[in-house]
């Protein structure tokens, strides 16, 4: 059925302000990357003799660390803005809106789907630093916790950190969330699909994830996102220093 259109001028959007930022990150844990110290490849090959292949890996790593320091920074704007877009207040029912509580659910809606982006970006880059800092190899097309890539991880000393993160029902539910909004029928549209069950056609019931349920799961979410991180960062540090040359 078609719906009633609304209209939202540039003049309606705005940044949130010092106090709304407060608010939003009063207890949004700290997201840092590891911050392995720089390593030039070709220094390592020519003034300290290092195989090239490990010289390159040794550089990868930096650079894979600097591209998740810049997702981690994104994941924490997205969630500034779907926050306190949420803090501001709308319905989920559309129809219960104003115009200025429409604009509010809108940004939310967009910048939850664009935090579980990076969220997700986030961990496959923490998946990336440990492909090449453990020297498992694979390509990074291939990088997935799954399969051949799931089994290699097993043997190291990471692996019960890394199945715990990715087990934990938060986790479960943002996945499931991302791969919505990416790939199948976006979980904050109302689902009025049918379907025919036995041969007998069934009504959709309008079904969504309501914005409380989502917003507790994108605080729950960054809290095992920083657990980890935390976690991780003296393991990583360790292996990352006996890959140089003494």
């Amino acid at each position: 059925m078609k719906g009633k259109s609304v209209v939202l001028n540039l003049s309606d959007f705005k940044y949130p302000t010092k106090d709304e930022r407060k608010l939003a990150f009063q207890n949004m844990p700290k997201l840092k990357s590891f911050d392995f110290p720089n390593q030039d490849a070709i220094e390592l090959i020519i003034r300290d003799n290092v195989d090239p292949r490990l010289a390159s890996r040794i550089e990868n790593i930096v650079w894979w660390d600097n591209g998740l320091k810049n997702l981690l920074g994104k994941l924490r704007e997205a969630y500034l803005i779907a926050i306190t877009s949420y803090n501001r207040g709308f319905s989920d029912e559309l129809s219960e809106n104003s115009t200025p509580q429409h604009l509010n659910r809108f940004m939310f809606d967009f910048y939850a789907e664009v935090f579980y982006y990076f969220l997700v970006s986030s961990r496959d880059t923490i998946f990336q630093i440990l492909n090449e800092l453990y020297g498992i190899g694979f390509e990074e097309g291939k990088v997935e916790y799954k399969n051949k890539f799931k089994k290699e991880v097993e043997k190291y000393d990471v692996a019960p950190l890394l199945q715990a993160f990715m087990d934990h029902k938060f986790i479960e539910n943002a996945i499931k969330y991302r791969n919505a909004f990416t790939h199948r029928f976006n979980p904050r549209q109302n689902d009025h699909r049918s379907k025919v069950e036995q041969n007998v056609y069934q009504m959709g019931r309008g079904q969504k994830i309501d914005s409380e349920t989502m917003v507790s799961n994108m605080k729950e979410v960054l809290k095992l996102l920083s657990n980890l991180l935390n976690e991780l960062k003296p393991i990583f540090e360790l292996k990352y220093s006996k890959l140089l040359p003494k």
